[in-house]
């Protein structure tokens, strides 16, 4: 039996959940740099997760297009709108500090 994928709306929230995901990690790269060191396994753990979900974006980016090729959409599932209004709580804890 053939899998069929994500909807659209599911593609969509994942996308947002993943880059609300990425920038707190981010966030967390740069409070820990600051307080630690760029030297730390901890900063450097920090940013291998940070790239794996920039690769795992990307793949399902691939994957929403190839899904729905006629959909245009779907350019905006996991990078362009709302990235603002995805501001973390993370990135907001650094911000009052």
């Amino acid at each position: 039996m053939k899998k069929h994928g994500f909807t659209i709306e599911q593609h969509r929230e994942v996308g947002r959940e993943l880059r609300r995901m990425q920038q707190s990690l981010v966030c967390l790269a740069v409070a820990l740099s600051r307080a630690y060191g760029k030297t730390k396994p901890i900063f450097h753990q920090t940013r291998q997760v940070e790239k794996g979900l920039a690769a795992l974006r990307s793949k399902l980016d691939n994957v929403v297009c190839r899904e729905h090729p006629t959909d245009d959409s779907v350019l905006r599932c996991y990078y362009g709108a709302d990235q603002d209004a995805d501001k973390p709580t993370l990135q907001r804890l650094f911000e009052e500090t």
